[in-house]
């Protein structure tokens, strides 16, 4: 039950943050036009269409219980976000690879243009030349179940003692 509430948080963390991006953009001020004896006709307003968003996912375990589920949460979450109209496309590259090959997913995902990032990092200090690129490039990239130290990039974690300590003993 809680790692669906980690995964479920930790989704809702970038849907949140996705969300806030696409708010209305800073207007430039009107420039001031010579007076005329009538108005000119102004076109109907047009309504932007929603921005939807293209979310990537890198893991590179796939025999552990609880990334399965997890990927396969994200995949049930987005399907919800597609109905909505809050994402067009999850794109996962899940295998059970080293860091070299999680580097490459990463590289994969940049290259097909994803807004953001959703990674559950194999080492904590591996992909950081990587993760660098991807912050620069304007891709919002989140960390789950590891803290990085890579700036711009969000860690979304729990302290795995303090939620020892809440779980009931079994018996």
């Amino acid at each position: 039950m809680s790692k669906k509430l980690f995964t479920i948080l930790s989704v809702l963390l970038l849907a949140t943050m996705l969300l806030g991006a696409c708010g209305p953009k800073p207007t430039e001020a009107p420039v001031a036009q010579p007076e005329a004896t009538e108005a000119p006709a102004q076109p109907e307003p047009v309504q932007p269409e929603a921005q939807k968003f293209t979310i990537g996912i890198s893991n590179p375990f796939i025999s552990s219980e609880y990334r399965t589920q997890m990927i396969a949460e994200l995949e049930e979450v987005n399907k919800e976000y597609m109905d909505s109209g809050i994402t067009n496309e999850l794109v996962i590259e899940s295998a059970d690879t080293d860091v070299a090959g999680q580097i490459q997913q990463l590289q994969n995902l940049m290259a097909k243009n994803v807004d953001a990032i959703l990674v559950n990092p194999g080492d904590v200090n591996g992909l950081n030349a990587t993760l660098e690129e991807a912050v620069a490039k304007g891709i919002i990239v989140i960390s789950v179940d590891q803290e990085l130290n890579v700036p711009g990039v969000y860690n979304v974690g729990i302290d795995q003692k303090a939620w020892q300590r809440l779980r009931p003993m079994a018996g």
